[in-house]
């Protein structure tokens, strides 16, 4: 009987040997690969966005627009800027619309809202005298007095409405009367600085404090490329003056509508800039109100003050900074190419056919003398080539195909 335990006993001892064998044989065999240190920079290329401290001149009156100064002219103040030359909006066709809503407004319509609030304020008086009634005899409603005040109020405010569109159509025509007998009007510059003939839209949107409030949705489209921008703010302005001769601007002549922005006066000591920020540079705190954010624009040094981070969608950010170096290489464009290193991304090297997706993490099988065992990894980069992780030393081996350590050991990942 002791033969026979000591036969099996030794049978057992040959199968585990042969199976520990084997089982070497197939962690020599299989392929695997040292786990390497590496870097991935976080990069951003697209458009900046910016803003200026500016005054803009608007054409009082239609006509033929006439630049008197150069494009990135910088001028005084007082200096003329744009001569227009009236017509168009200021013609007969605009005298006459103007003139025939005036007169329909005095001669019927302020005369009927006049009679309107009249007849409201009597109605007021009526019911009110209704209400003490009936409080002395017990039994008054006051409902009625405060529909009757609503209707009154209503129609006061309507005359006042229509007193105003009247004033401002008295002094629209006669601006309109005594420009077309001047012949021209005159734009000359509120304040001094750089002139640009480069209107886009977004003046009164990104001038001064306000650009903190509006310059973060404008880059919510993309990583880093503004979305919503008219056409004329992208890049170098739009129809750039060519230079005007002897200060007369006939080169640059061009029609104009009335109201219509034709040129911006721009502070050339502040301008801030909006860049949008990578997720990654988020979580990583990377970017802080304080830093110095740096790069080229054709070929020049620019740099900025990031004053504040403003949180955007999907787990972004916009660095908004105060234009600290190249102002002048800016200046007047709207938006401008950026290309900016946020940091690093560093951790080990693996192909992407060694992570296995499982248990809700990635995990890597990790090859040791005794055995493959489950490493859960958290990717933080990757490409066609590798897979940059994190929770794993430099030098670890891991299966070069992942899915493998499902045969190579009973465990399984978390």
């Amino acid at each position: 009987m002791g033969g026979r335990w000591g036969a099996a006993a030794a049978a057992l001892a040959v199968t585990a040997l042969l199976l520990a064998a084997a089982r070497q044989a197939v962690f020599t065999l299989v392929p695997a690969v040292e786990a390497g240190p590496a870097e991935v920079p976080v990069t951003s290329h697209g458009q900046a966005l910016l803003g200026y401290e500016e005054h803009v001149l608007v054409a009082p009156v239609g006509g033929t627009l006439e630049r008197q100064v150069a494009e990135g002219a910088r001028v005084a103040r007082g200096t003329p800027v744009a001569r227009i030359a009236a017509g168009g909006g200021a013609g007969p066709e605009e005298l006459q619309a103007l003139t025939l809503r005036l007169s329909e407004l005095r001669e019927a319509i302020l005369p009927g809202a006049d009679q309107e609030a009249a007849a409201g304020a009597e109605a007021v008086a009526s019911e009110l005298a209704r209400l003490r009634q009936g409080l002395e005899a017990g039994r008054g409603d006051a409902a009625p007095l405060w529909r009757a005040y609503r209707a009154w109020n209503d129609a006061r405010e309507r005359r006042e409405r229509l007193q105003q569109e009247a004033a401002r159509l008295e002094a629209r025509l006669e601006e309109l009367r005594r420009l077309r007998d001047a012949g021209t009007a005159l734009l000359r510059a509120p304040v001094s600085g750089p002139v640009t003939f480069a209107a886009d839209g977004l003046e009164d949107l990104l001038d001064g404090e306000r650009f903190l409030e509006t310059a973060p949705a404008l880059l919510l489209g993309g990583d880093s490329v503004p979305i919503g921008l008219p056409a004329a703010a992208v890049g170098p302005p739009q129809g750039a003056a060519s230079p005007v001769q002897d200060g007369a601007g006939e080169a640059a002549a061009r029609p104009v509508a009335a109201g219509q922005v034709v040129a911006r006066i721009l502070d050339s000591w502040t301008a801030h800039v909006a860049l949008p920020v990578p997720a990654e540079a988020v979580r990583r705190g990377w970017v802080a109100a304080g830093e110095r954010i740096q790069w080229e624009v054709d070929g020049r040094p620019v740099a900025a003050d990031v004053i504040s981070i403003i949180p955007a969608a999907g787990d972004r950010a916009v660095a908004v900074g105060r234009v600290a170096v190249g102002l002048p290489v800016l200046m007047p464009r709207r938006t401008v190419p950026f290309t900016y290193t946020w940091g690093a991304l560093s951790g080990q090297a693996v192909p992407p056919s060694a992570l296995v997706e499982s248990a809700g993490g990635a995990w890597v099988a990790v090859v040791e003398a005794r055995g493959v065992r489950w490493a859960r990894v958290m990717p933080v980069a990757r490409d066609d080539r590798a897979v940059l992780v994190e929770g794993i030393e430099p030098g670890t081996r891991v299966l070069r195909v992942g899915r493998l350590g499902f045969w190579l050991t009973w465990d399984r990942p978390g």
